[in-house]
């Protein structure tokens, strides 16, 4: 696929992997939809840095049922690629409710409403999971379950949406430290990984860009993780 010219259209595009997906699709000519939750500023920040014409940003909170039923149709636009980027990393178990709708739910909704649009053709889908849910025998958390699931439901809907929709995952291993964690226990983190650094972010893009390119692959869950889920 060419991705020249498609609309695209990236859930957590704002900030960090988001925002480095939403420049990598416009060097390709992309025309980018970047949503956010609270990030408006740096989505209006972003949309004055991306090469071409025609991008815009929408705000939504996926932790409300509402607001992700009416995103796609409140982007005024037909969504050629649907990147569900945003998550929601719990560390409570007051919030694994919210955690499971983000990060199942309301992706799961978005991918619902993506295969309804008119006039849609060879559409992609690309779901962002987390290489620690690939595991032979992944944690037990709640953050860990809902990408399990998330995972799940990525090749069950490869399988209901062919051939008209491709549905693809990538699953990254450690890439930018959450702003809750410290680069020093970043650094740790990644020297337990068996390629031993974290997962380079230029390299993180251009397989998210394969995923949407290629038009032989679907049901594909890849791990972009520096052998995380080898651990």
């Amino acid at each position: 696929m060419d991705l020249a010219g498609k609309r695209v259209l990236i859930t957590g595009g704002a900030v960090r992997v988001g925002a480095a997906l939403a420049e990598g699709f416009a060097r390709s000519g992309a025309k980018i939809s970047i949503h956010y939750r609270r990030s408006a500023e740096e989505a209006e920040r972003l949309l004055c840095t991306l090469p071409g014409e025609e991008h815009d940003c929408i705000a939504a909170d996926l932790s409300d049922p509402e607001e992700a039923q009416t995103l796609i149709a409140r982007t005024g636009h037909c969504i050629d690629i649907l990147v569900n980027n945003a998550s929601y990393y719990v560390r409570d178990a007051a919030d694994a409710a919210v955690c499971r709708q983000v990060n199942v739910f309301s992706p799961v909704e978005l991918m619902t409403q993506f295969s309804a649009q008119e006039g849609l053709e060879n559409g992609v889908i690309l779901n962002f999971l987390d290489g620690a849910a690939l595991r032979a025998v992944p944690d037990g958390d709640f953050y860990t379950a809902s990408r399990v699931e998330f995972a799940r439901m990525t090749v069950e809907f490869a399988r209901r949406f062919a051939p008209k929709i491709r549905v693809n995952g990538i699953a990254p291993g450690p890439v930018l430290p959450p702003v809750w964690l410290p680069e020093s226990r970043m650094a740790n983190i990644s020297q337990k990984l068996p390629l031993k650094h974290p997962v380079d972010l230029t390299e993180l893009v251009e397989t998210a860009l394969l995923l949407c390119r290629a038009e032989s692959m679907t049901g594909v869950l890849l791990p972009v993780d520096c052998g995380l889920h080898l651990t």
